[in-house]
């Protein structure tokens, strides 16, 4: 056998192998009409990331997100592990501990809240005691505008992206993160298409 190939790290249910023949010598070659095609799935969590909103107001709800990575920063579904949870500040409805169990990319802590301004952040450890994950601080503050995080260029495989476009709205909604997102078609300047990008 060949020494192998190198293939992409990131998660892709649709990895294609794009193989062309010449089935008569002729130097025409041609697609196969159906590629061999695989799924690239994550492997098992080398580290966690949890985050909270950046900023809330007193009292306002909001999830904590948590999620596992494999080596390559793919969020992995192979979590199973439970995590103590341990503010630096008073979190309203904050569990003791999260069971990740398989099957799962992330878990989301809803239905908490702050009731006074400040700082607050949460530490996660694992069964030894050892901390596996500090999100971001979470600003409780009385604002009038609080500002939402969203991807607005995804990108994917109908046109330059990777991974069909109903994975892709999945992911944003039911992911680690959960967030509004959209997808914009992006075509390429052609003698065939030769209008605007």
């Amino acid at each position: 056998g060949g020494p192998g190939m190198r293939l992409q790290t990131f998660c892709e249910e649709t990895f294609e192998f794009r193989v062309l023949a010449d089935p008569i010598a002729t130097f025409n070659f041609q697609p196969l009409p159906v590629q061999p095609v695989i799924a690239i799935v994550p492997g098992p969590p080398e580290r966690y990331v949890a985050t909270l909103p950046t900023l809330r107001r007193p009292g306002e709800p909001f999830a904590l997100k948590v999620k596992g990575e494999d080596k390559w920063g793919n969020p992995s579904d192979r979590c199973d592990t439970t995590l103590s949870l341990e503010a630096d500040g008073a979190i309203d409805g904050l569990p003791e501990r999260i069971d990740f169990k398989p099957d799962a990319f992330a878990i989301a802590v809803s239905g908490l809240s702050v009731p006074d301004k400040g700082k607050v952040s949460v530490t996660l450890r694992d069964r030894s005691g050892a901390v596996v994950a500090k999100t971001n601080p979470l600003i409780v503050d009385d604002r009038m505008l609080v500002h939402f995080w969203a991807d607005l260029h995804g990108q994917s495989e109908e046109t330059i992206g990777t991974g069909s476009a109903r994975a892709y709205f999945a992911f944003a909604r039911d992911g680690p993160a959960s967030t509004p997102a959209a997808t914009r078609a992006t075509t390429s300047r052609s003698p065939t298409n030769s209008g605007p990008n």
